[in-house]
């Protein structure tokens, strides 16, 4: 939390010349209007993952959805409260956000400041453990900077593709992805149970449980995965029917749904590395996830400057290829370290069964 007030400021000095850079000067304004609100309010929207999180860990997986579907809920109400009926624009679609956040951020507040949660945090007898915080960066540090650095390195992404289709193509390349990343949703969910239940095996030193854990959380995510893609693909002219019912965008139907198409190749191959990132995570080998994410994006940097010489079709397909290889990639990671902690844990308990042998 003690790194969150620098960092808006930071970002609030630096968010004009980043839109200008990924966008030029088309509509500054109104892109200025939508991330003000985002900057200067980040601290509930942060605080509300906090808690979410917070409610999981201890097994209040209930609590948390309500809390997020509350958020979801109180936006839905404000978007166009704020929009049309009090003339915000587009800046009271990010208003509606920061306020629908805030509101389930204050229930955070009151039900853990409040007692009123297993988790009670007591910041007087707050005392340092190297091992926890160990155990706690082992994992958080290594997420925390793949978090931070993504959007980065989707700046000079976005502006190859602007150069490539100008708002257009912009239009056509993130519009058809939301139906992906809804698609993806099980996955995240999935993974986020597994990374849970697995860390309790291998802290159980049952690496059996803990294998089992992770085959059963593959099939399912690639078995739901498989039918969404397969359900969208079909589909796909009906639901990019949402983003171009109108005149004035009607002509972008053809190409969005052309691309929804290619990015249905894409929903396996997201739920791969998503599962392979949580897995390498209860593994304690956060730090290769985060390499591994990171590696793709400057991939895309790479094959987006050389597609977008080329045509809007190049730079999709090039997002699948991707994609592809960052899936194979993190599967592999995730299947070798795996190995290597069953191993670890074999020779841990052989260790420890000699010990007691040679003490009686």
């Amino acid at each position: 939390r003690s790194t969150l007030f620098p960092y808006t400021t930071l970002f609030r000095s630096l968010a004009e010349p980043i839109l200008r850079f990924i966008g030029g000067d088309a509509d500054i304004e109104y892109r200025l209007d939508y991330v003000r609100p985002f900057v200067l309010f980040s601290y509930p929207l942060i605080m509300h993952g906090i808690f979410a999180g917070l409610m999981r860990a201890e097994g209040a997986a209930k609590k948390a959805m309500m809390l997020s579907a509350t958020a979801a809920g109180i936006n839905i109400v404000l978007d166009p409260l704020l929009i049309y009926v009090l003339d915000f624009g587009l800046m009271g679609s990010s208003l509606a956000t920061v306020v629908s956040f805030s509101a389930t951020t204050c229930v955070g507040f009151y039900l853990y400041l409040g007692g009123r949660m297993y988790v009670r945090p007591d910041f007087k007898r707050l005392r340092f453990d190297r091992e926890q915080l160990a155990d706690i960066f082992s994992v958080g540090i290594p997420h925390m900077f793949e978090l931070i650095l993504i959007p980065v390195l989707v700046i000079p992404q976005n502006s190859f593709i602007y150069d490539c289709g100008g708002s257009n193509g912009m239009i056509a390349y993130n519009y058809p992805y939301q139906f992906v990343m809804m698609a993806a949703i099980p996955s995240f969910a999935i993974t986020a149970a597994m990374i849970s239940v697995t860390s309790a095996a291998w802290g159980q030193n049952d690496p059996s449980k803990a294998r089992e854990g992770y085959r059963f959380s593959l099939k399912l995510c690639l078995c739901i995965a498989l039918v969404l893609a397969a359900t969208i693909f079909v589909l796909a002219d009906l639901l990019i029917d949402v983003f171009t019912h109108t005149e004035e965008t009607r002509y972008l139907h053809e190409e969005m749904s052309h691309v929804l198409k290619i990015y249905c190749l894409i929903i396996p191959m997201m739920s791969c590395v998503c599962f392979g990132s949580s897995m390498l995570q209860s593994l304690k080998f956060a730090q290769y996830a985060m390499v591994t994410t990171l590696s793709r994006e400057v991939l895309f940097i790479v094959f987006f400057y050389f597609a977008s010489r080329v045509s809007m079709d190049a730079i999709y397909w090039s997002f699948v290829l991707v994609q592809l290889l960052a899936a194979v990639a993190m599967m592999a990671i995730s299947r070798k370290s795996l190995k290597r902690r069953v191993e670890r844990s074999t020779g841990a308990s052989a260790s420890a069964f000699r010990t007691s042998a040679g003490s009686r």
